[in-house]
């Protein structure tokens, strides 16, 4: 008897193991008329955290994250696994605890850091270790060059101001540079082929191919902010299944007090907190315009014609937010800092057209928009909207806001949704925003339709409003959190699906994940 038990036991260790290697035959859903549907599943040992994919081999990278007992929580150890979808099997898979190490796909394999340790490079269709180097802390890969940028040092003893620039295949060291980097990088992206604009205590130009290039030094935080007192509380946030997690600075640290870099054919426009600057291509000043004494923060700069505009946001930040989401960053890391205005710019000449200040009080711009059409400018704070002149600093109209009754007003948006309807909760006509209307969106979990004019003309609970997605075929998916409903195009219902809104695609299949989090379907089309 004993051996039996232990052949079994052994035969079900068995079948786990094949089933979270291998895509088998799953229940996907049913079908209008009670069929089931049955499609290709992979399992997954925890919440997975993201896909992305291999084209050229056809191959899936997979994160994941290990679940409390309760499945409530994420735990910090998980894994990643690599499936070939040619072959329909596991290539391989290895541990990852994401409290201090972070895996990423790149273009010659997995970057694999371990944060005060090693960095390496992991051959993806075998898991062997490319190439090992320590004491440095990645940056950013550029796909491009083939390349990624570090910092030399560690966690351990601490983070150098000499960034290097590395093979991506090899490791080696193709560069350094000095660049500071006491607020963090606040952007970074390419000019073109070769050159990478990075924003981190200053502007700068970097050939990827030798490091060099101009640098143009200016604030983009602050030290000792009276207002950043109160930071050192938040902590660090994990173990939810958002996936995200911040740890702040410093409790007297406030970051992000700087600008977009609009870039024109010969200039750069870029405002730090106490200036806007207009530089070249060598990153030398062409003129400078002050701004009004602590009354500068994060900002957006856009222009059209002759015409530079600005507007001052009223925020700073507990962290950067290069690797942080815009959602997580609007939710858990502003803070007031400086006042909300807008002004306008004569682009050649650097001199001030208009400039208005927003607000009688500290608060925050939370979301704007730009109607060049109307020639109009939106702004919107938690509890009033206005909207201004282009052309001039006139205010065209005003509503205020009650907050107790209709909520805080949060953010824009231009989602199209498929729209409930309460009489028959199985049925589902397409929403679109139609061109003429603004749709807000409030903490009292509502969508509020807008006119030109900014009259309340309808308001949906969120709940009536699903999202969903397009397939080539013309039918829909959509989302109702519970369940998916798959519609054809006329909206007629086909089936309801085991699936979350999580979908990607390779080549001409589709896959989608299961409403756990721990599988993914092929989705069959």
């Amino acid at each position: 008897m004993r051996v039996i038990k232990i052949f079994l036991l052994f035969v079900c260790c068995i079948s786990l193991d094949v089933q979270s290697q291998t895509f088998l035959s799953d229940t996907l859903g049913i079908n209008e008329d009670g069929s089931v549907i049955i499609a290709k599943s992979l399992a997954l040992p925890g919440w997975i955290l993201g896909v992305d994919v291999d084209s050229t081999d056809n191959l899936l990278f997979i994160r994941y994250r290990n679940l409390s007992k309760n499945e409530t929580s994420l735990k910090n150890k998980g894994g990643i696994s690599v499936y070939s979808l040619a072959d329909q099997r596991m290539l391989w898979q290895r541990p990852v605890n994401y409290f201090n190490q972070d895996p990423k796909l790149t273009s010659e394999g997995v970057l694999f850091v371990t944060m005060g340790k090693a960095t390496s490079l992991l051959d993806l269709k075998t898991g062997n270790e490319v190439w090992k180097k320590k004491k440095m802390i990645p940056y950013c890969v550029d796909a491009k060059n083939r390349m990624f940028l570090a910092y030399k040092g560690s966690y351990m003893n601490g983070v150098s101001n000499e960034l290097e620039g590395h093979s991506l295949a090899t490791g080696e060291k193709m560069w350094s540079r000095k660049m500071s980097h006491v607020y963090g990088w606040n952007e970074s992206g390419l000019l073109d082929d070769s050159t990478r604009l990075i924003v981190s205590d200053g502007i700068h130009l970097v050939h990827m191919g030798n490091g060099e290039g101009p640098s143009y030094a200016m604030p983009t935080g602050a030290s000792d902010y009276k207002e950043a007192v109160a930071l050192g509380a938040l902590g660090v946030v994990t173990g939810v299944l958002t996936g995200f997690a911040a740890v702040p600075t410093g409790p007297k640290k406030v970051m992000e007090l700087v600008s977009n870099v609009l870039s024109d054919d010969t200039v750069f426009y870029v405002a730090s907190r106490e200036n806007l600057f207009c530089l070249d291509r060598q990153l030398q000043p062409k003129w400078g315009d002050p701004i009004p004494d602590g009354m500068g923060s994060r900002s957006h700069l856009f222009a059209r014609g002759d015409s530079l505009y600005m507007i001052n946001m009223g925020t700073g930040y507990r962290n950067t937010i290069f690797d942080t989401s815009e959602a997580y960053a609007h939710e858990y890391l502003r803070l007031k800092v400086g006042w909300p205005f807008i002004a306008c710019f004569d682009k050649r000449k650097g001199e001030k057209v208009w400039f208005r200040q927003l607000s009688d009080k500290k608060e925050m711009v939370e979301e704007f928009d730009i109607n060049w059409e109307e020639d109009a400018l939106m702004v919107l704070f938690s509890d009033h909207i206005r909207k201004y002149s282009l052309s001039g600093d006139s205010l065209l109209s005003e509503v205020s806001w009650n907050t107790e009754v209709n909520g805080k007003l949060l953010y824009l948006t231009n989602s199209s949704y498929f729209l409930q309807d309460f009489e028959d909760s199985t049925s589902y006509q397409r929403y679109k925003r139609p061109d003429s209307i603004y749709c807000l969106v409030t903490d009292k979990n509502e969508m509020v339709e807008l006119d030109q004019q900014l009259n309340v003309l309808q308001t949906y609970p969120l709940s009536r409003l699903r999202p969903f997605r397009d397939l080539p075929n013309g039918d829909n998916l959509i989302f109702l959190g519970d369940k998916t409903l798959w519609v054809n195009s006329k909206g007629e219902k086909k089936a309801y699906l085991h699936t979350s809104s999580k979908m990607f695609r390779v080549g001409e299949k589709f896959f989608i994940y299961s409403l756990d989090g721990k599988k993914i379907y092929e989705f069959p089309l």
